[in-house]
């Protein structure tokens, strides 16, 4: 089946994608990069969806977050900011 809409892909959410990096700069730090202003909100799932950490910052360009102990594997990365949503998967070894 194809399913439709009468919707057009928002263009500010595929700057959204181009703009920022998220991965982890050490064993304890996670980075966020190309937030620039406004309240974001970070989450962390684990792959059989479970959240293993919720935090807020302020834009700053580059944000550095604290990760908690944290079992090796891949995890999934939500970033949710004034301008839309972000997600990307991220390994931790």
């Amino acid at each position: 089946y194809l399913h439709t809409t009468s919707q057009s892909l928002d263009a500010a959410s595929v700057a959204l994608n181009n703009n920022i990096s998220v991965y982890k700069s050490s064993e304890k730090n996670l980075r966020i990069v190309g937030v620039q202003s406004g309240m974001a909100n970070i989450y962390l799932y684990n792959t059989i969806g479970k959240q293993v950490l919720k935090a807020s910052f302020m834009g700053s360009g580059v944000n550095d977050i604290e990760l908690p102990e944290l079992s090796q594997g891949v995890y999934i990365v939500k970033l949710s900011t004034l301008n839309g949503i972000f997600n990307k998967k991220i390994i931790i070894d």
